[in-house]
């Protein structure tokens, strides 16, 4: 008698993967953004960048007065506060820059832009932090950008974990919840109707778009954000008199932080991009400047 065992085995694994095949990516990309946008929560994350261990407190509040706060738990003394569309240092020392995905633009995500930039797929599922996650891979179309494997919470939409890939495959950092605590989903903040949108302008690079902007007249700096959907980057811009030109570059897991100086302007781009990526970003903004600045 012929067993059956086998064949029926494969067949429920070719219907699962079938399953999984289905479900579109681009709709739990936008359950994960209502997610961030909607809920408050608080927990560690595990930070695994450049051959070490970190752990962030992570503290976000949604609503009118909505901010994230992020809190170094190992290592130096870091803590960084993201509110009303601008960041800034709680302590002396330089704050961990850690995981776009978590701490990036609430822009409104363009998902027919995403699947252009992307080639998307759910994988499977996994349990992150005693939670039943969806994984979703992300892999770039060109060389401007980084691939992205999320975990996103099935019940709630929440983003629990973030890894970003290199071009050979390599994990370059991850970051992903061991503990957390959700509070439920409240109203997104209402845009206030005198809030100034960003002027959209040429793009800098193929894909990203200009998601906002500030100035901060007492020190002579413009910060601009551009973002494709699922890859940040911030573009400061500083008056600097008496600073030699020349150009400088550091890098933290997958964080690329690349600047120059252009006669009294300084410019710096900093993103999970390739380093060609944030050379060209500022290439373009110094080509963008009016010979005034």
């Amino acid at each position: 008698m012929l067993s059956l065992r086998r064949p029926t085995a494969l067949l429920i694994g070719l219907l699962g993967s079938i399953a999984v095949a289905a479900e579109d990516a681009g709709e739990w990309l936008k359950r994960l953004q209502d997610a961030q946008a909607q809920r408050s929560y608080e927990g560690v994350v595990i930070y695994v960048h450049d051959g070490r261990i970190d752990q962030i407190r992570v503290v976000s509040r949604s609503g009118i007065e909505a901010f994230q706060r992020f809190a170094s738990l190992t290592g130096n003394q870091r803590e960084l506060l993201r509110a009303g569309g601008q960041v800034r240092a709680l302590s002396p020392s330089q704050p961990p820059v850690a995981w776009p995905a978590m701490a990036g633009t609430r822009a409104p995500l363009d998902l027919q832009q995403v699947a252009r930039l992307y080639r998307m797929q759910v994988t499977g599922s996994d349990r992150v932090a005693g939670f039943i996650a969806r994984t979703l891979e992300a892999e770039p179309q060109d060389g401007l950008r980084y691939g992205q494997r999320l975990w996103i919470d099935q019940e709630s939409g929440m983003l629990l974990g973030a890894a970003l890939i290199g071009p050979r495959k390599q994990m370059l950092e991850q970051v992903m919840f061991a503990q957390l605590a959700l509070e439920g989903a409240v109203a997104p903040a209402a845009v206030p109707a005198d809030a100034e949108a960003p002027a959209a302008g040429a793009a800098l690079l193929p894909g990203f778009a200009l998601v906002s902007a500030r100035v901060d007249s007492s020190r002579g700096l413009e910060q601009r954000v551009y973002s494709d959907g699922l890859a940040t980057v911030s573009i400061y811009v500083e008056r600097r008199e008496g600073v030699p030109a020349g150009e400088f570059a550091t890098q933290r897991g997958a964080v690329q932080l690349y600047g120059r100086q252009v006669g009294a302007t300084r410019i710096v781009a900093v993103g999970a991009v390739p380093p060609e990526s944030a050379r060209r970003f500022v290439e373009a903004t110094a080509a963008s400047l009016s010979p005034a600045r």
